[in-house]
C-alpha cells in the first residue's frame, strides 16, 4: 500500500521536474528524508534568503573537515528527533532507551564551538505516536527517575524529555521546541511557526551583531540554521 507522503510526491512530480521549480514550504521540511551525506540548497522563503546544509547519516571525517567550517556563525541549528522511539531498547539492553543515543548526539552538537552563537530549533517528531504509546508503555520503564503526574501524564512526560534536552545545553543557547508530526500532509501551521521563529532569531542576531560592532571590530556575520538527527544547516538573512 502506498504511504501518504509517497503519494504526495508522485502527485507533485510535474511541479518538481519543472526547470523553474522553486521548493515549497512542504518540500523544505521533507528534506529531512535523506539517504545520508551532505546536501546544499539556496532559496527564498518570503522575506528570508536561505542557505541550507542538510547533513544526515554517517559522514566520514574527511568530509566533516571539508564542510563543517560552513557552520561558523550559524544562525540556528534545527535538531530533529523521533520522540516515539523512547520505548525502543538497545539490543541486549531491554530498559535502555534508544533516546540515550539521541541525547548524546544533541549534547555533542549544541556544545560544539561551531554553534556557540546559534539558536536551537528542536523538532520533537512523531508526537501523535508518542502520545498513543504512553498509556501502554510507561516512560518510567526506560527513565526510572521520571515521576509521572497522574492528572496529566502526557504533559509531564513532555516536560521531562524537554528538560533532559535543555539540561545538555551547556552553551545556554536559546531553544525553541516544537512537538510535531512531520508525516502529516497538512503542516502549514508548523511551517508558519518555523518561519516566524527563523525571522525572530535572525532579527535578534542582527541586533546582537550591531551591538557587538559598536563595542569594537568583529568579523562579518553570515546567517545559518542547522538540523540534527538529520543535521541540517541553513544560512538565512532577512531581506531588507
Amino acid at each position: 500500500m502506498m504511504r501518504a507522503n509517497q503519494y504526495s510526491f508522485v502527485a507533485e512530480i510535474e511541479r518538481i521536474a519543472d526547470p523553474e521549480y522553486i521548493p515549497s514550504e512542504s518540500d523544505i521540511i521533507r528534506l529531512a528524508t535523506s539517504h545520508g551525506g551532505v546536501k546544499e540548497l539556496r532559496f527564498s522563503w518570503g522575506e528570508l534568503d536561505v542557505h541550507l546544509f542538510n547533513l544526515s547519516g554517517y559522514i566520514p571525517e574527511q568530509f566533516r573537515k571539508r564542510w563543517f567550517h560552513q557552520f561558523d556563525s550559524c544562525t540556528a541549528l534545527i535538531f530533529g528527533v523521533d520522540i516515539s522511539i523512547y520505548d525502543r531498547p538497545f539490543y541486549g539492553q531491554p530498559t535502555e532507551s534508544q533516546l540515550l543515543t539521541t541525547f548524546k548526539t544533541f549534547e555533542n552538537t549544541v556544545n560544539s564551538p561551531l554553534f556557540a552563537n546559534s539558536s536551537i530549533i528542536l523538532l520533537l517528531n512523531n508526537f501523535s505516536r508518542f502520545k498513543e504509546k504512553l498509556p501502554h508503555s510507561p516512560l518510567s520503564t526506560f527513565f526510572p527517575d521520571y515521576e509521572e503526574d497522574k492528572s496529566d501524564p502526557c504533559t509531564s512526560a513532555r516536560k521531562y524529555l524537554l528538560a533532559r534536552f535543555k539540561d545538555l545545553n551547556r552553551n545556554r543557547l536559546s531553544v525553541y521546541s516544537f512537538w510535531v508530526d512531520l508525516d502529516l500532509s497538512d503542516n502549514h501551521h508548523l511551517y508558519a511557526a518555523l518561519k516566524k521563529t527563523l525571522i525572530h532569531i535572525q532579527q535578534r542576531k542582527a541586533r546582537s551583531d550591531v551591538w557587538s560592532s559598536s563595542e569594537g571590530p568583529t568579523s562579518p556575520s553570515k546567517g545559518s540554521i542547522a538540523r540534527s538527527g538529520t543535521l541540517t544547516t541553513l544560512s538565512s538573512s532577512t531581506k531588507g
